[in-house]
């Protein structure tokens, strides 16, 4: 395919463009509608046909800007959810519009500068004297998925702010998570996660074009292929994983607090009233584990010195004949003025408290960036700034999760830090764990389906790639369990009251 760029463009500009917007909705449209997720492998072609058809070099790059563009918009399309936003100090519904269309726009094309930079490997191994053509179908999935990961570079490089790092952990868009909407996707999904699914996606794509141009007629074994392969069950190919001898039982409470009710008088009090109530309630079944929301801040204390040891100690006090294990999380406002994010696992079997701290911190949600900042500034709105730059101080604490803990005690992977697709396989390093529990809280996003669809993919494939059960709970979300054959067990709901539940996972 590559050697075909020196033959002329036949196209007219208006026509390529109309073939790259296409090119774009194709591959965004499964992140929104899932059951569409097909519609990718079509969009991977157009781009790939369209540098196949255009001997400029710089209309390539415009072209393929614009279809990783699309597809990063779409897939980021959860962000308009957010409205309204009156807790960032933007009162007027107007600013509040233009503030999330500028931040929602302006990372979609951090994203798609990733484009930029797979056309720049394609563009370096074109000369076929040096390159043969079949070499192509082996390397552009490679280049594809570099791709992908120099915009999530992109992205943390444009949003940076105080105390983040550099990488290449925000993954939303990248194609491989099309892929896993099917049973043959989670099967491979074991092999390297969203990375190997990526590339094997693309070499689908690769591999459908390059036949197809070589022999039209191949069509008719082309599609009955992808069609065995994207519709056919491959489940029975998932070995079934034996999770625990003695089955264990994880209580998720799950509440419902927006932001806007979080930054009303008596709305933290209130939401800290609800939460004691759950979990009072869970504790009266004895189950093993209770997990909450995260940045719950059960009991209404700071998570930090002596104080911690002395909750705790209250807690065994007045639950002295507990033996579940609670896993909560909460912000720990330090005397500079910033946060800490940090959860603690209370272990009422050894009557420790686990402290950790998180590592990934989200811009624009834990912290502000310096571009967007500055750009707030630049139209007056210094006051939201310095508003905003308060309520979400956080840095990275001191607290790590290590391997000097007890083997029944489960890793943390932070709200948000499901996007980073080695998150699971970081914790696994460190120990053997009975499963991951995944505090998540949802105040900024109002319900967004969009969002949880994403979510539960990102979930299912790292639960299967590392072999690991995954429990979430949620602020403004419902709380699932992630198998690691790739399945997700919505649990059974035990209680309820206003604004909250407690689900039950046994397994």
């Amino acid at each position: 395919m590559i050697e075909t760029f020196n033959l002329k463009n036949k196209y007219p500009v208006s026509v390529c463009l109309a073939e790259a917007i296409l090119a774009g909705l194709c591959l965004g449209i499964g992140f929104v509608i899932p059951i569409l997720w097909p519609l990718g492998l079509g969009g991977i072609i157009l781009c790939l046909d369209l540098i196949k058809r255009n001997a400029y070099f710089y209309k390539v790059f415009f072209l393929v800007l614009v279809v990783w563009f699309i597809k990063s918009a779409v897939a980021l399309s959860f962000f308009l959810a957010t409205y309204p936003i009156t807790w960032t100090g933007l009162q007027n519904p107007l600013w509040q519009i233009i503030a999330i269309a500028f931040y929602w726009l302006t990372n979609s094309l951090w994203l798609a500068l990733g484009g930029l930079f797979f056309v720049g490997l394609v563009l370096v191994t074109k000369n076929k004297r040096f390159y043969p053509s079949w070499l192509s179908v082996v390397s552009l999935p490679l280049f594809w998925l570099l791709g992908e990961l120099a915009g999530a570079w992109f992205f943390s490089f444009f949003t940076s702010g105080p105390d983040s790092l550099l990488q290449t952990y925000f993954s939303i868009g990248m194609v491989g998570y099309l892929l896993a909407n099917s049973s043959f996707g989670i099967l491979m999904a074991g092999l390297a996660g969203v990375y190997g699914l990526t590339i094997i996606f693309v070499f689908l794509a690769v591999a459908t074009i390059e036949l197809f141009y070589k022999n039209k007629k191949s069509l008719f074994f082309i599609l009955p292929t992808l069609l065995i392969i994207f519709y056919s069950n491959w489940n029975y190919f998932i070995s079934k994983t034996v999770l625990n001898e003695k089955p264990i039982t994880i209580f998720s409470i799950n509440t419902k607090f927006d932001s806007s009710f979080l930054g009303k008088d008596g709305g933290q009090e209130e939401k800290h009233q609800t939460i004691n109530k759950a979990v009072e309630k869970g504790l009266t079944y004895n189950p093993d584990y209770i997990l909450l929301p995260e940045d719950s801040r059960y009991l209404n204390y700071n998570y930090s010195g002596i104080y911690s040891q002395v909750v705790m100690s209250h807690f065994q006090f007045t639950h002295p004949d507990t033996k579940t294990i609670l896993i909560d999380s909460g912000r720990v406002d330090k005397e500079d003025g910033t946060a800490i994010l940090r959860a603690n696992i209370f272990d009422s079997r050894s009557g420790k408290l686990y402290l950790f701290d998180k590592q990934y911190l989200v811009p624009q949600g834990e912290f502000p960036p310096y571009f967007y900042s500055g750009a707030l500034r630049l139209f007056g709105l210094g006051k939201a700034v310095d508003n905003l730059s308060h309520k979400i101080s956080y840095r990275r604490g001191p607290l790590l999760q290590t391997a000097d803990i007890s083997d029944y005690l489960p890793g943390i992977l932070f709200c948000f830090e499901s996007i980073r697709p080695d998150g699971v396989r970081s914790l696994a390093k460190e120990r053997k764990l009975p499963f991951v529990a995944h505090p998540i809280s949802h105040a900024w996003f109002h319900s967004s389906k969009i969002l949880w669809q994403q979510q539960d993919v990102m979930l299912r494939i790292q639960a299967r790639w590392q072999g690991i059960p995954i429990v979430s709970a949620g602020n403004m979300m419902q709380g699932k369990l992630y198998l690691p054959n790739g399945q997700i067990d919505n649990g059974e709901i035990i209680e309820s009251g206003d604004g909250w539940n407690i689900t039950k996972f046994v397994f």
